[in-house]
């Protein structure tokens, strides 16, 4: 790849819950009936090597194929299904120089960025846009639970960044996602609201 070139990375291409979940891992309950359908048959009395073994040890006994792939070593390329919220890196070298652009940077940023930075050589950020940070109407019972957490709560891991690189990020977004922002983070956008730590 030839140094002008620009460069898309893949951070995450998962959901918003991201994968493994926890509740698959530890068992605590089976999946849900409209989902039920991705369970594996453990009826096999010789389970394949990373197959769904109902009496095995775990994570052999964890029915969820996705989150089992994800933690079971008899899976070659199982690590693949350790997915983050979607986001990616463009970047584009401009006189000797690379300058990085996050899109979006989801409640997995900080796990995504030690992961793939060192490998990509990512050492700045120089902006973030956020495609969005829309108010779900599923669960209703406290504000935090009705944010689609996957554009932007690691926006609170950018503090380090700013601190580092000596100056702030800028971040491009729409009004709708600005309020969200406010509202989750008071402190990045007044900085009367700031108690210390709000570098961003």
């Amino acid at each position: 790849m030839s140094d002008d070139s620009l460069q898309c990375f893949f951070m995450g291409t998962g959901t918003s819950t991201g994968l493994p979940l926890a509740p698959c891992l530890t068992l605590s309950s089976d999946l849900p009936a409209d989902v039920a359908d991705i369970k594996t048959n453990g009826k096999r009395s010789n389970p394949l090597p990373g197959q769904y073994d109902p009496n095995g040890l775990w994570p052999k006994n964890v029915s969820c194929g996705s989150c089992r792939a994800a933690v079971d070593k008899d899976v070659p390329e199982g690590y693949k299904n350790k997915r983050g919220n979607t986001s990616m890196v463009i970047r584009k070298k401009i006189r000797g120089k690379w300058f990085n652009i996050v899109l979006d940077v989801g409640k997995t940023f900080r796990e995504n960025a030690n992961r793939y930075f060192p490998v990509w050589g990512v050492q700045t950020i120089d902006a973030v846009i956020l495609t969005h940070g829309r108010m779900s109407p599923i669960l209703r019972l406290v504000w935090w639970l009705t944010i689609d957490a996957d554009a932007f709560f690691g926006m609170d891991d950018l503090r380090e960044w700013c601190i580092r690189q000596k100056c702030s990020i800028p971040v491009y977004l729409n009004r709708p996602t600005y309020n969200t922002v406010a509202g989750a983070f008071p402190y990045m956008v007044d900085k009367s609201q700031a108690s210390g730590g709000g570098d961003v």
